[in-house]
């Protein structure tokens, strides 16, 4: 609610989900953002856009031989005229893995991840995507792993969120991520232990400080 509702306005209908390090949680944060979207009625589009080393097909079971780096590896000279075709995106798109809710896995890792994500071909199926969806929202790579894939793709989209774990993610990566990514709207602070919040934020989350007390997802 705060990230769609914040700073971006509620014209925000496109999201890249990246973190600075592996291990954060962005996968399971961009999952979790679709899966609640799509509870509220919206039509939610999921993307496998860490091509390198995808995570999405796992998440939602789904098998994962052609996917996102088929389309983009399309021949551009029959790309756009091809309505029907094999590699057409809608054509792979796994439909209602949740009720509203569709993910287009990555496919296969290619030779030339940069390459494909920065072809006019991403950008067409982020266009073409938020025609028929509410919500388009992408699973980004790690910044410090692969900076340049999540530079790419930040511009395609309204806004990029960057989540970032409790007790894990150094300070100075968090201001160096900040610094790169110069489209953030919202962090989400992932796996805090509340039992390391003064003791009003305690109460207020429920726990008192009791002997319950202890970690949350985000």
């Amino acid at each position: 609610t705060s990230i769609l509702l914040g700073a971006a306005g509620p014209r925000t209908r496109s999201l890249l989900v990246t973190s600075s390090q592996p291990g954060e949680g962005k996968t399971t944060v961009s999952s979790n953002l679709a899966i609640s979207l799509a509870q509220l009625g919206r039509r939610v589009l999921l993307i496998d856009a860490d091509i390198r080393r995808p995570c999405l097909h796992r998440v939602f079971r789904a098998p994962n031989h052609t996917g996102l780096a088929d389309v983009l590896a399309e021949d551009p000279e029959t790309s756009t005229k091809r309505t029907n075709g094999r590699k057409d995106w809608r054509n792979l798109v796994h439909r209602n893995v949740v009720t509203g809710l569709d993910v287009l896995t990555s496919g296969v890792p290619p030779e030339n991840p940069a390459e494909l994500l920065s072809s006019w071909r991403m950008r067409h199926l982020v266009s073409e995507a938020l025609l028929s969806y509410d919500f388009v929202l992408l699973d980004s790579p790690a910044l410090f792993i692969n900076a340049a894939d999540a530079r790419i793709l930040a511009p395609l989209v309204d806004g990029s969120v960057l989540v970032v774990r409790s007790g894990y993610t150094p300070r100075d990566v968090v201001h160096r991520a900040l610094a790169q990514a110069n489209n953030v709207i919202g962090i989400v602070l992932n796996a805090l232990d509340i039992r390391g919040l003064p003791a009003y934020y305690r109460a207020y989350y429920g726990t008192a400080g009791g002997p319950a007390a202890g970690k949350t997802d985000s």
